[in-house]
């Protein structure tokens, strides 16, 4: 074979070594294929690892965020999928170094009985989280690191659904090391709060599970005594959850001190989401109507509506309400009292507001008079001479067609109670003193 010599000068590398420098290259090559195959086996077989771990731990109901689904949830452009994980870009923060945005956690068909854990799967350090209220972006709960996992660490908290609102709270992630951050997954799963108290049972409520106020004394015999005070409260620090079971509740009190005393026992209530109901809850009156507002007068704090419904000074009004009643309890209601309400000759009514509200009304606004009491719901009391005792007692059970915050039911919403026993002087500036003794609800 001829050649040419011209192709190859001085200078030029010689044809076997430019082969010796392919055959290198092509068994470096070789090698970065095959360390790169090694490296996505080893990352598969350990993600694969991983979520034989989570599904370990025995989640009776949990929701997985991984890389597979993050973005149907997290949309905002900080949060990405990269080599099968999350990847969160975090910002510079006063507190810590850096912290990510909050990211908003929603769920459905949850209620205040359930405790959320949150469970963070990474293999970076100097990473931690915190459970924030969707609210006013207060810190919840933070986390604590558990037993790590292979390569990876474990970062766990624990939130009250009775904390959050509406079934919603933020998480935010901080680093002491980066502006981004790498998460293999984040398990959320939930369980009963064991405050909450299931029927059937039996709840004996004593000072060693109840906020007092003030502080408790001991007494002997086995009594708890109401501290001396104008006004004094026992509460159980359990909560009982009402559907069809019946409520009864009986405690025996005596008056120690040298004043007369009016000693109320009842239940704080609330609905599913831990809020506090009351009267202003509920209509004012059983057939209260759904009002239709026909002009706002915002400067002179006036309301027309399209017909009269009975009132007193000092009622709420219920906003978006409606005619089949499925708003209540109704927990948006205007801030401001009514005032006063005038029938007009036209069938119209106009009601004056004692204030000027901050939420607004607007023509063809549906409204609805309710109660004015922020009370909680009492079901027994008397009123005890010095040296008197007497047994408070009730029964009471839930009724769903009960539309009124009365004694004689728990009404609709209502999802779980607090027993307490309060007491109050009959005499300004006079103070009193109240044994009490076998304070017990069964349910």
């Amino acid at each position: 074979m001829l050649v040419n010599k011209n192709l190859f000068r001085k200078n030029d590398v010689p044809v076997t070594h430019l082969l010796k420098a392919c055959a290198v290259m092509s068994l470096v090559a070789f090698s970065f294929v095959v360390q790169a195959q090694t490296d996505a086996k080893k990352l598969s077989d350990n993600s694969n690892l991983l979520e034989q771990y989570i599904q370990s731990q025995g989640y009776a109901y949990s929701i997985k965020f991984d890389a597979s689904n993050v973005k149907q949830f997290w949309t905002d452009k900080s949060v990405s999928r990269q080599d099968n994980a999350v990847k969160i870009f975090l910002h510079s923060s006063k507190n810590v170094k850096y912290e990510s945005i909050p990211l908003r956690v929603l769920f459905k068909n949850t209620n205040a009985s359930l405790d959320c854990k949150i469970d963070v799967f990474t293999r970076e350090t100097g990473i931690s989280f915190s459970v924030c209220n969707t609210k006013n972006n207060a810190v919840l709960s933070s986390s604590s690191s558990v037993n790590d996992f292979l390569n990876y660490k474990n970062l766990t908290s624990t939130t009250h659904f009775e904390d959050i609102d509406s079934s919603s709270f933020f998480l935010k992630f901080q680093s002491a090391e980066s502006s981004e951050i790498t998460i293999d997954a984040i398990v959320f799963s939930f369980s009963g709060n064991k405050d909450y108290l299931h029927s059937p049972g039996t709840l004996t409520v004593d000072t060693g599970d109840a906020t007092c106020t003030p502080a408790i004394n001991n007494g002997n015999g086995g009594n708890s005594l109401f501290p001396t005070g104008e006004i004094t409260s026992v509460e159980s620090n359990k909560r009982i959850l009402v559907s069809n079971n019946q409520l009864s509740a009986s405690v025996k009190v005596k008056n120690i001190g040298e004043n007369a005393a009016k000693v109320y026992l009842g239940y704080v209530v609330y609905n599913k989401d831990a809020v506090l109901l009351n009267s202003r809850n509920y209509p004012y009156k059983k057939d209260s109507p759904v009002l239709k507002v026909v002009s706002v007068d915002e400067v002179n704090k006036k309301i027309v509506v399209d017909r009269y419904a009975d009132w007193s000074k000092g009622c709420f009004i219920a906003m978006n309400a409606r005619e089949d009643n499925s708003d209540i309890p109704n927990t948006t209601l205007l801030d401001s009292k009514i005032g006063e309400v005038k029938k007009m000759e036209n069938g119209y009514s106009e009601i004056t507001l004692v204030g000027a509200p901050k939420k607004k009304l607007k023509k063809d606004d549906m409204i609805r008079i309710h109660g004015s009491s922020s009370s909680n719901l009492y079901v027994g009391s008397k009123t005890l001479r010095p040296g008197e005792e007497a047994v408070l007692s009730s029964t009471i059970r839930k009724n769903d067609d009960c539309l009124l915050f009365a004694p004689e039911s728990l009404s609709k919403g209502v999802f779980y109670v607090v027993p307490f026993i309060r007491s109050k002087s009959q005499e300004q500036n006079a103070e009193h003193t109240i044994a009490f003794e076998n304070f017990v609800i069964s349910y």
